[in-house]
């Protein structure tokens, strides 16, 4: 009997415990640090604001934008079956809204959702008000092509 519920007390503390993706090519799992396009632990993800981060993730197709910015984005999701809209934006410079990798990634098919894109970038925090709490939205701001890379 003892044996039984030191077992079951062994299954469900590891159960509480946040399992960390493997890493890519020095990149981190954005689920790491994100859901749904929130920050999961603020106090963390305050840490690493203004500083450069190296994440991966899923494209969400359904969240891009070339129109009335400076910067055009796309924007990535922890989890590709995550829905629409729950991901962080990716901020590139205008300069290079033409760039390859802008054709890429609009050239890619929503069947191409499990191919990982891997960023390197700045990290950027802020306030994002809901009904009953405070959340933290995050975003990452890149600096040319090159810190875009994709993973099939």
């Amino acid at each position: 009997m003892k044996i039984l519920i030191l077992a079951i007390i062994i299954f469900f503390s590891g159960c509480s415990q946040k399992v960390s993706l493997i890493p890519i090519d020095g990149h981190n799992a954005l689920a790491d640090i994100s859901k749904k396009g929130f920050a999961i632990d603020k106090a963390q993800a305050q840490k690493l604001d203004g500083k450069v981060v190296k994440v991966w993730g899923y494209i969400d197709f359904d969240n891009t934008s070339t129109c009335g910015r400076a910067n055009w984005y796309f924007s990535i999701k922890s989890d590709y079956n995550d829905k629409a809209g729950e991901s962080i934006h990716i901020n590139t410079p205008a300069e290079y809204r033409f760039s390859e990798v802008y054709f890429d990634i609009r050239g890619m098919q929503k069947t191409d959702a499990k191919t990982k894109v891997l960023i390197t970038g700045v990290f950027r925090t802020f306030n994002a008000p809901a009904n009953f709490t405070s959340l933290l939205g995050v975003e990452i701001d890149v600096k040319s092509p090159e810190d875009i890379k994709f993973k099939p």
